[in-house]
């Protein structure tokens, strides 16, 4: 969760200017991205982890509070760059596209099994919101618009990730591996590798 502020003064806007981007994309991710901001929304800060703070995936902040984020002026790297791709301004649509409010929070990370590609990450904070009418219509118009998206990872509601970091296991109990194999399928329809990562049973 963050706090409002101008475009100019983005934490977004602000990492892509210490990222040493040209001046015409730092003023296209500022116009993309004006108006969009957290709000009430801390999905992110349970949903991902976090490297800096040993927490795991699927698992709330131990720095949640009712205000949101209790070292939020101290948070990590990893927190202050991070933002979903309704924030980024990629899935279109006001508030009601936000992750709060539909159930999932939506990203991407690099797809390893083909170079220069990516993979698209649906977590859902929401037990079956992944297959609501809103997420799919959000993902088939990311797939339309990014041709280098070639796969969809949907990550069920409490699903655990692998992680190649110590987790703090006495502020965060539980097993960050999966108890099942993710699911493997190819989307026809939509021309995508698909992965399902599911609880067991």
């Amino acid at each position: 969760m963050e706090s409002t502020g101008s475009a100019a003064s983005d934490p977004l806007v602000e990492a892509a200017r210490e990222r040493g981007l040209p001046a015409a994309e730092v003023r296209a991710i500022a116009q993309r991205i004006a108006g969009r901001v957290c709000g009430d929304c801390d999905a992110c800060c349970t949903i991902k982890a976090v490297r800096e703070l040993g927490k795991p995936s699927q698992a709330a902040c131990r720095h949640l509070c009712q205000t949101g984020c209790a070292i939020y002026d101290q948070r990590p790297k990893s927190c202050r760059e991070y933002a979903c791709l309704w924030r980024q301004g990629y899935i279109t649509g006001d508030e009601c596209w936000r992750p709060d409010q539909l159930g999932v929070v939506i990203d991407y990370e690099p797809f390893v099994r083909i170079p220069g590609t990516v993979l698209l990450v649906v977590w859902e904070i929401v037990p079956g919101a992944a297959e609501s009418q809103h997420v799919r219509h959000a993902i088939d118009q990311l797939l339309a618009a990014h041709k280098q998206i070639k796969a969809v990872a949907y990550c069920a509601a409490g699903q655990h990730v692998r992680h190649d970091f110590p987790i703090d296991r006495e502020t965060y109990p539980g097993d960050d591996v999966p108890p099942a194999p993710p699911i493997f399928a190819f989307d026809q329809a939509r021309g995508v590798a698909t992965y399902q990562f599911r609880k067991a049973g």
